[in-house]
């Protein structure tokens, strides 16, 4: 399904999702973005803490 809005007005369609998930319409759902989104997410999660991690480790050795 490709969503316009997805492509013009993140936060918009952020917020539509949201709403159509809350409300159980699955059906018109953007469900290949919000896959893809929480997976981006779940890296970007991923990354930060082993950023922090090798941060408070140098620190740690000093």
């Amino acid at each position: 399904m490709d969503n316009p809005l997805y492509n013009k007005y993140f936060y918009g369609w952020t917020k539509q999702q949201a709403e159509y998930l809350r409300t159980g319409k699955l059906a018109q759902s953007d469900i290949s973005h919000i896959a893809e989104e929480i997976e981006d997410m779940g890296k970007n999660l991923k990354r930060e803490l082993e950023s922090r991690l090798k941060i408070l480790f140098i620190h740690l050795l000093k």
